[in-house]
């Protein structure tokens, strides 16, 4: 790890490969942010990080994960710990949803839902919570889909996601919420600013 790199903050942005994780990633490599980029499809990371390490002078280190997968959150903690000792910002944007009526909707899917949408960010949060508190540099990033908290949808991540972020926000917290069809009216100068593509 070169000296400088201790200097600038460390993002950690899931879901990162294209639509909003991708914007995420090119707003906050621009504010000087090295970036830890998490998500499925790695041909379209190398992409994302071979451009950003192009045009801003930081760090675009990846890391190819499943986060719907059970251990996801430790086995991201353990891989952002081995690239930096500590993280400034926890952007949680991956996240997908079902189609279609909830009796019909395959079992293993519902499972990888509620471990992506509400597992991994839960757990996510309680590991990396305690070194940000410590450095007081707690900030984290939930996006959230709007269509399922208007219609109550399978895919709404309430329940203890939301216990995780209030909690956060109890010890000092600055915690960012999104809901991705109301992104346009946020202030230019606010977080995020990038709005060209759909969430993944």
């Amino acid at each position: 790890m070169e000296a400088s790199e201790d200097l600038r903050p460390f993002a950690i942005i899931t879901g990162a490969s294209r639509g909003l994780g991708a914007e995420y990633a090119r707003a906050l490599a621009a504010r000087g942010y090295d970036l830890l980029l998490v998500s499925r499809d790695k041909p379209r990371m190398d992409r994302l990080a071979s451009d950003l390490a192009g045009r801003y002078p930081v760090t675009v280190d990846m890391e190819a994960a499943d986060l719907a997968q059970p251990e996801a959150a430790h086995r991201l903690y353990a891989a952002a710990r081995q690239r930096r000792g500590a993280l400034d910002l926890l952007v949680n944007n991956a996240g997908f949803g079902l189609v279609g009526e909830f009796v019909d909707m395959p079992m293993a899917r519902i499972q990888e839902m509620l471990r992506l949408h509400v597992d991994t960010i839960v757990e996510s949060i309680r590991l990396f919570l305690p070194g940000m508190i410590e450095r007081h540099h707690q900030r984290l990033f939930d996006r959230r889909s709007l269509p399922a908290s208007l219609h109550g949808r399978v895919c709404r991540d309430e329940g203890l996601s939301h216990l995780a972020v209030r909690g956060a926000r109890g010890r000092g917290s600055t915690v960012w919420g999104a809901y991705p069809g109301l992104l346009s009216r946020l202030n230019r100068d606010g977080f995020p600013h990038h709005r060209r593509g759909p969430s993944q």
